[in-house]
């Protein structure tokens, strides 16, 4: 969209804000006034109930008797960020309103992903009666099972695709509607056996939003339990720091609801008053405000790299302790953990670029790659990686060593646009020890003799579901601005957009026919490009491409291109100025 569009200057004249800005919210489809006001502004007030949650009132019921009886109750989460952060959340939450908890998280190499049936077994023996689940537990009926067997209640909290689309294994409360809290004669001759599953994916729930993450579905409970012990109305809101920190790290979309609880997350996470986040943050060399950047890319892998390559349980400890030296002592070993976890995924993607250049696999339309000796704990950022660089389907299988006690190979997946992941992996599930996830990121378990079928099966399932076209990276430009439109003011103005992520990405700007007036290589072995440009009539830009020092050669002073851009704000040395990233670039085939 050109900036010089009727509507941008419509809108920019309501909202009393710039055309770059302006342009982009008319680009992201808030082409009101008071759409895009609500975006740039979004209120609690337009929180969704959370009892139109499928078995919200169930779960609310089940748990508040529970604390009313002093009954003792597990909080069972995931190995990942998202999930001890809910597993956080929840005990936090528990405790104020005077309960007695104990958590288990599963430790990834010895348990894997899901309910941990050992657990479950432990915590009956020593007399817990309530199994509360926190991002898991949608596609464990057998666990869920064994656990009513053993005389436990449960309710379970996720946001991953049940594994099962019906509803006939659900233990369902006949005659509720959602929004309706129902009084004990409803539900007492029922708490004891049913199971609240409260899942904003499942199919006959009537939640508005499906981008909830699982510490996000957590943070609805607890905003339910509040209402029914009649707390202030905002008291639950003190943990929407932990909301932000799961959320982010989940890739969850950062519109709708999320939009809301992250934002008011990282303005509590920029004060937050809780003993191990501080810690954290200084050990990462962080200082307030915190973006939802430095969330995903410096406090997430502290947090995840427990779970990756040690234990989870000392993130979540970090995440509940109100003890300054453990908060300090757990934090400088998460930073250490990541340093390990850098040097792992380095290695382990090493291999994976000379197996697929070896095995000639660049024509396959996804890439499915098992090896022993990778850690299952970095498969899955090198995933991501190799996606990047691809641009397709990619499954990475760590097979177990030959003295290791695991007999089977646990694997990750991501995925692009056009190819749902849980789909692919259902269509496998003969194939598959377990499975679960989302559509773009997923885990599975499988036998080792199992992978050449699966590996066979992904590829058809690519071939069927993915074009020539989808796998062509694509950018989105967002706006074809003027280099005037990138003045400090207009991009600061960009700020309002934050928090960015998954669904509200950063902007992307093209500008067409600047003319190279200065070409450089900088950083290590001058591994990135810096360009200086002018535009005619215009002003002097300064833009810089990562990790394309290359591009160097093909350049020339007065040689004429159009950019994609990312303009952001830097600081150095207490002096803002202009960023501009190039994302793509189209140079003038006249001159090269």
């Amino acid at each position: 969209m050109p900036l010089d569009d009727p509507r941008v200057t419509h809108l920019s004249s309501a909202l009393k804000a710039g055309p770059l800005l302006s342009g982009l919210l008319l680009a992201r489809g808030f082409d009101t006034p008071a759409s895009a006001a609500a975006f740039l502004a979004p209120s609690g007030d337009h929180l969704h109930d959370p009892m139109l949650l499928p078995d919200m009132a169930l779960a609310v019921e089940t748990i508040a008797g529970a604390l009313d009886r002093g009954e003792r109750i597990l909080v069972h989460g995931d190995y990942d960020v998202d999930g001890i952060a809910a597993c956080a959340l929840l005990q936090r939450a528990l405790i104020a309103l005077g309960g007695e908890v104990q958590t288990h998280l599963p430790h990834r190499l010895l348990e894997g992903y899901g309910l941990s049936r050992a657990a479950i077994e432990k915590a009956a023996a020593e007399g817990l009666s309530l199994l509360l689940t926190a991002d898991c537990g949608s596609g464990a009926a057998a666990e869920v099972a064994h656990a009513h067997s053993l005389g436990m209640r449960v309710v379970i909290t996720d946001h991953h695709h049940p594994e099962s689309r019906v509803q006939s294994r659900r233990s369902r409360v006949e005659g509720l509607e959602p929004g309706i809290t129902p009084g004990p004669s409803t539900l007492d001759s029922r708490l004891s056996t049913s199971v609240a599953e409260v899942n904003p994916h499942r199919p006959d729930s009537l939640y508005p939003f499906l981008g909830l993450s699982g510490v996000g579905v957590a943070f609805k409970l607890v905003e339910a339990l509040a209402a029914r012990k009649r707390l202030p109305e905002r008291a639950h809101w003190r943990f929407l720091d932990l909301v932000a920190l799961g959320t982010v790290a989940d890739v969850s979309p950062l519109v709708g609801e999320n939009r809301f609880l992250v934002k008011e997350g990282l303005d509590l996470l920029s004060n937050s008053r809780k003993t191990g986040i501080c810690a954290l943050m200084k050990a990462a060399g962080l200082t307030a405000p915190v973006s939802s950047r430095q969330v995903a890319f410096v406090l997430a892998p502290r947090l995840n790299a427990a779970g990756r390559l040690a234990h989870p349980k000392e993130a979540l400890h970090l995440l509940v302790t109100q003890d300054e030296s453990e908060a300090q002592r757990l934090a400088e070993n998460l930073c250490r953990h990541n340093r390990l976890r850098q040097e792992e995924e380095s290695r382990t993607l090493k291999e994976a670029l000379e197996m697929i250049d070896a095995g000639n696999f660049q024509e396959d339309k996804a890439l499915v790659l098992d090896r022993e000796g990778w850690h299952p704990g970095v498969i899955g950022i090198v995933a991501s990686r190799l996606v990047e660089a691809f641009h397709r389907p990619v499954f990475m299988v760590a097979l177990p060593d030959p003295e290791s006690q695991r007999k089977f190979g646990v694997g990750s997946a991501r995925a692009i646009p056009g190819f749902p992941l849980w789909e692919a992996l259902h269509h496998c599930h003969h194939l598959l020890v377990r499975y679960g996830g989302h559509d773009q990121a997923a885990g599975f378990s499988v036998l080792p003799e199992k992978l050449p079928l699966l590996r066979e099966r992904l590829c058809e399932l690519a071939e069927q579901r993915l074009t020539g076209e989808d796998l062509r990276p694509r950018l989105q430009v967002e706006v074809l601005a003027k280099a005037a439109h990138l003045a400090l003011p207009a991009v600061e103005e960009l700020d309002r957009l934050e928090p960015f992520g998954a669904g509200n990405p950063s902007p992307t700007v093209a500008i067409q026919g600047l003319r190279v007036t200065e070409i450089s290589r900088v950083g290590e072995n001058g591994s990135h490009l810096r360009l200086r440009l002018h535009e005619p009539g215009g002003p002097v830009l300064r833009a810089i491409w990562f990790d394309r020092g290359a591009m160097a050669e093909r350049l020339r002073i007065d040689q004429d291109v159009d950019l994609c851009l990312t303009p952001r704000v830097a600081t150095w040395n207490g002096t803002k100025s202009v960023e501009l990233r190039i994302q793509d670039a189209a140079i003038s085939e006249d001159e090269g």
